[in-house]
C-alpha cells in the first residue's frame, strides 16, 4: 500500500499556490503515479525511509511529496542544496530538514534510504555524473535507492527514445558503485 493519498484529493490554497508553475499538468500526473505506485514497489518501507532531494533548491519538491505522502514526515526529509540556496529560503517547511552541502564534497553529503534528483543530472556531463552517484551511493545506506526523475537524450548525433525504462537505469547504476 502507498503512504501518498491522490494529487486530486489535495485542495489546500496555499499547497496550491507554493506548487504551482512547478510540475505541468502532465508531469504532476506522472510524479503523482510515481509516488503512488513505483516508489513504494522499489522502497518497501518508504514510510521510515530518511529521503534527501538532492539539488532541491528551496524545498517546493519534497513540500508536494510530504504533501501527498503525509507518513514521510516520520523521517523528516531533508532539503539538500548548496549553502547559499538552503541560505537563501524564506519560508522553511516544519516537516522538512535544510541541509547546506555540496554533490561533489562526499562528506557533505547527509546519509539516506533514498536520494531523489529532479532535473539535476542533465545538467552535467557523463564525468560528473559519475561522480554525483558514486558520492551518493557511498552515502546510501544498505538496500538504498539513488532515484532519478529526468530526461535522459541520446549522444550527439545517436537517435533514440529519451526514456529509459527503470530496468535499464538499475542496471546503469549498479555500475557505478
Amino acid at each position: 500500500l502507498s503512504p501518498c493519498v491522490p494529487w486530486q484529493s489535495q485542495t489546500s490554497g496555499q499547497y496550491q499556490r507554493r506548487v504551482h508553475g512547478l510540475f505541468s499538468k502532465s508531469e504532476q500526473a506522472q510524479v503523482n503515479k510515481f509516488f503512488e505506485n513505483e516508489l513504494p514497489k522499489d522502497v518497501p518501507k518508504l514510510d521510515t525511509a530518511k529521503i534527501v532531494d538532492v539539488g532541491a533548491g528551496y524545498g517546493h519538491v519534497m513540500e508536494a511529496v510530504l504533501h501527498q505522502c503525509p507518513n514521510l514526515r516520520r523521517n523528516k526529509p531533508v532539503v539538500f542544496d548548496l549553502p547559499q540556496v538552503i541560505g537563501d529560503v524564506k519560508e522553511k517547511n516544519e516537516n522538512l530538514e535544510y541541509v547546506k552541502g555540496d554533490i561533489f564534497n562526499v562528506d557533505t553529503i547527509p546519509e539516506a534510504d533514498v536520494y531523489f534528483m529532479k532535473h539535476i543530472l542533465h545538467g552535467w556531463s557523463d564525468e560528473k555524473c559519475v561522480i554525483i552517484l558514486k558520492h551518493l551511493g557511498a552515502k546510501l545506506n544498505e538496500e538504498g535507492r539513488v532515484l532519478v526523475y529526468d530526461v535522459v537524450l541520446p549522444a550527439p548525433g545517436e537517435e533514440g527514445d529519451p526514456v529509459v525504462g527503470k530496468a535499464q537505469l538499475r542496471s546503469r547504476l549498479s555500475h557505478a558503485r
